[in-house]
């Protein structure tokens, strides 16, 4: 069981892919993160988006049309 927020895992990851990053014999210049919101309740997405977090993919469009419009 994870017990860490949203928010404490973000930055984790984000501190993972800046390390690799720069430990790359080729690093690259910038690397985006993009979440996947495919099947996650409203508040989690808010709660990632008030992480910091700003893309995000889905793979059905009626899922996202559903949801997105209130989260904008």
């Amino acid at each position: 069981i994870n017990t860490m927020s949203i928010t404490q895992e973000l930055h984790r990851i984000l501190d993972n892919i800046e390390e690799t990053r720069k430990n790359a014999p080729l690093a690259a210049p910038a690397v985006r993160l993009v979440g996947v919101s495919k099947g996650q309740p409203e508040a989690r997405i808010r709660e990632a988006i008030a992480a910091g977090l700003r893309d995000f993919g889905e793979n059905r469009v009626q899922e996202a049309e559903a949801k997105w419009p209130a989260l904008k």
